[in-house]
């Protein structure tokens, strides 16, 4: 079958622009000339053209006829890299060094403009439509060509008075929301594939009817606020987008959002970290045999910083003066915490460290809670077992928010446990406090939101590690009549160290 007329235009002008006959910025001739050359009609020439044009060849403007595009390889841009790698410079940062791989020379051009909040940036933001935001206007170029569009979106509460005001590529060790106390914690990208609209057209040297990746980038601080959205725009035949993450638990960032590990489904998500928790963030604890509390806190900077200088920074309880409390359930959750902030009024920093227990696991209680039926974990003895779980260093008066959360006195007691624990950063501990079924009503026929004996199936103790919630509220069992724990009660409302005669508090 013989070869259509424009297909075989389009395959000579091709292969005149690949073979550098026809350069960049080079003007055809006109379709009445072509068409006349190839004794065609003008409506074939111009099919032929606009299959070139699709492809990102050539470009037509009213003064300049049809001309040569820049001929712009693909490239490839990672996501789950982007942002991850800054470093003192522009010139250094993760997209910049991108480009550097793959043989070409970044650059970037950067204006700035206050704009009002389109209802888009309002929502991406959290703010209202019509709030006055600081943009920064970047053109990202590989080799001088454009490949790339980006507007970063900054609420004022972020940017007025910082050097996000400033025109020009201003960069910071960490990046500049770092340099201004509202460093990123944590990002989620929204991605379409729309029409390129006028000005990406003429911004970005692209053919009419291109289509663009659109990339919205929301970052969140500490708080969990928005603190930018960044807007980027890239050429669908320039880019190969990838994205990378790890299939296996990782530990979480430092500092990370404690929403992010929420409580439920019991027993709840946690981060694979000791951390401490305050106001809606956490920061993630390293063993310090060398600070005064032995642990150090990762701020997100280059140092880290003593747990107990952290600790006197925010007029909170030293590591010396706190109570372990062992978290076996929903209480390893960072989301629980300010939850019990706002509705018990938890005060100051949460120290929780992670920990491994001897001759102990979490069991599914006989029970379940009253305000969602679902079963909450008990604590039992069970020889050969060791289980990671937490320990709470609490103040009293975080120990009475617990008291309260727990039920003392009605869904567990509170005692010493002699449970051999080891802390994450090496230190041991033969009885921790811990709230555990209390014995008057184990096995006895109690309500079922009061029943914290452990279940039994085929006469045996389930563990939480072992069986999820839906399985276990779907098990039917019976209530065993023994935890097997060494407990010892407080002599007092408050519990001491001196319950326990022979044992000195940790140094």
């Amino acid at each position: 079958m013989a070869t259509p007329a424009y297909q075989r235009i389009a395959d000579d002008i091709r292969r005149r622009i690949a073979t550098g006959e026809l350069a960049t910025g080079d003007r055809l001739h006109t379709a009445s000339e072509i068409a006349k050359q190839w004794n065609v009609s003008g409506a074939v020439v111009t099919q032929a053209l606009g299959v070139l044009k699709t492809e990102g060849l050539l470009a037509s403007a009213p003064a300049r006829g049809t001309y040569v595009l820049p001929q712009r390889k693909l490239l490839t841009w990672v996501l789950s890299d982007f942002e991850n790698q800054r470093a003192d410079t522009y010139s250094a940062d993760a997209w910049a060094l991108a480009i550097q791989n793959q043989d070409m020379e970044p650059s970037s051009t950067v204006t700035v403009r206050r704009v009002q909040a389109s209802t888009d940036i309002s929502n991406w933001l959290e703010i209202d439509a019509g709030e006055t935001v600081i943009a920064r206007d970047r053109v990202r170029y590989a080799d001088g060509q454009p490949y790339m569009l980006s507007t970063s979106y900054f609420p004022k509460w972020v940017a007025a008075g910082t050097r996000l005001e400033e025109p020009g590529d201003q960069s910071a060790p960490g990046g500049l929301l770092t340099e201004v106390n509202h460093p990123q914690v944590r990002a989620r990208d929204i991605i379409t594939a729309p029409a390129a609209s006028g000005d990406q057209v003429r911004s970005l040297y692209l053919p009419q009817g291109s289509r663009v990746w659109s990339i919205v980038r929301i970052g969140y601080g500490a708080d969990g606020r928005p603190v930018r959205a960044m807007h980027t725009t890239a050429p669908i035949d320039l880019w190969s987008l990838e994205f990378s993450q790890a299939v296996l638990p990782q530990k979480a960032p430092s500092p990370f959002l404690s929403r992010d590990y929420p409580p439920d489904p019991y027993p709840g998500s946690r981060p694979g970290v000791s951390f401490v928790e305050l106001d809606g963030a956490g920061w993630a604890l390293s063993p310090d045999p060398e600070s005064h509390s032995g642990w150090s806190v990762d701020t997100g900077q280059s140092a880290l910083t003593d747990l107990d200088k952290w600790l006197a920074a925010h007029d909170a309880t030293p590591m010396s003066e706190r109570l372990p409390v062992l978290a076996y359930g929903s209480n390893e959750c960072p989301g629980k915490i300010p939850w019990m902030r706002d509705t018990l009024g938890l005060s100051g920093p949460a120290v929780v460290a992670l920990a491994d227990v001897q001759g102990l696991a979490a069991v599914w209680s006989a029970g379940e809670r009253a305000r969602d039926r679902q079963r909450p974990a008990v604590l039992a003895a069970m020889e050969g077992v060791t289980e990671q779980h937490a320990v709470w260093f609490v103040t009293p008066s975080q120990r009475a928010v617990l008291d309260e959360v727990e039920g003392r006195g009605d869904r567990y007691r509170l005692g010493w446990v002699h449970a051999p624990v080891t802390l994450a950063n090496g230190e041991h501990l033969e009885w921790v406090l811990a709230y555990t079924a209390r014995p008057e009503v184990i096995g006895r026929g109690v309500d079922a939101h009061l029943n914290r004996s452990p279940l039994l199936v085929d006469g045996r103790m389930v563990r939480v590690a072992d069986m999820g919630q839906d399985e276990v509220r779907s098990t039917e069992g019976t209530s065993g009549d023994s935890d097997g724990l060494e407990v010892i009660e407080p002599s007092a409302e408050e519990p001491s160290w001196n319950d326990l005669p022979t044992t000195t508090p940790p140094q």
